[in-house]
């Protein structure tokens, strides 16, 4: 047991010297893209692994989502969208998360992973009348997605 709580701090120390470098770094030159990326990437893959308390947690996903702005400012790509997104799903934060749907539904408007999140969007809202229009809507073929969307389908169907 000792030796899994030193190898965690171990992890989480590796972790925080990576991030506030990378923190330093942007501070230092907040229009380097590259940086901007590998800072999302690092605080994504931190957070991912539960390392700190559930208060310092939500602290971060904020910063994350903050981080995914500023890099959609600079390059536009809808995986940034997603990642934005999904964040805000995770903070509750639905008026951003709407306003991002209608702007990837804009840019993207074929890309399936969108219907996804609205899906998952209208389910969380509780906006079961929108759920099964667009649900109906997959159904019969006016929205096209694979066969893996469609198998997470069924699940918004039950």
């Amino acid at each position: 047991m000792h030796y899994a709580t030193t190898l965690i701090a171990e992890i989480s120390r590796q972790y925080d010297i990576r991030l506030q470098t990378l923190d330093k770094k942007h501070q230092e030159n907040p229009s380097d893209y590259r940086t901007l990326a590998e800072y999302c990437a690092v605080l994504a893959a931190y957070l991912q692994k539960n390392l700190v308390t559930k208060r310092m947690e939500e602290v971060l996903w904020k910063d994350y989502s903050h981080l995914l702005e500023k890099k959609l400012q600079q390059k536009e790509q809808l995986s940034d969208y997603v990642k934005l997104i999904e964040n805000e799903l995770l903070l509750k934060r639905y008026e951003s998360v709407e306003k991002y749907l209608n702007t990837i539904s804009q840019k993207w408007p074929q890309q399936e992973e969108i219907y996804m999140l609205y899906l998952r969007y209208y389910f969380e809202t509780r906006q079961g009348e929108r759920l099964e229009e667009l649900v109906e809507a997959i159904k019969n073929g006016s929205i096209y997605i694979s066969k893996a969307n469609r198998e997470r389908l069924a699940f918004w169907q039950s």
